[in-house]
């Protein structure tokens, strides 16, 4: 599916706020100006563009997570909304074992 620009306007008007790894308020966390996104099940796993698999993190924790920090990726698990969490767990290719599979953290709720 093609995502178009209303739709995404409408998945970050929605989904703006502190980052869900730090916490940070300030620009949507730490100290860096631009917010970003990051897909709860990845593209690469088929995570669509819909606010259940979408969430605010700042750059520096974006680059973390990237990075597979363990720190990191637990507090983005941690802080995952029900519908969020949901997601994870009923995609096609997510699952119960996906945080371990894609976070390197056996998680679950």
């Amino acid at each position: 599916m093609t995502q178009t620009s209303n739709e995404w306007d409408a998945i970050v008007a929605v989904k703006i706020g502190p980052c869900r790894v730090c916490g940070g308020a300030a620009y949507n966390g730490g100290s860096f100006p631009r917010v970003t996104f990051h897909r709860v099940v990845s593209l690469e796993d088929g995570g669509a563009l819909e606010p259940a698999n979408v969430v605010p993190v700042c750059l520096a924790c974006r680059d973390k997570l990237g990075k597979r920090d363990l720190l990191a990726c637990l507090a983005l698990l941690v802080h995952l909304e029900p519908d969020e969490w949901r997601y994870l767990v009923e995609h096609p290719n997510g699952g119960a074992d996906y945080p371990r599979r894609a976070y390197g953290i056996d998680y679950g709720r």
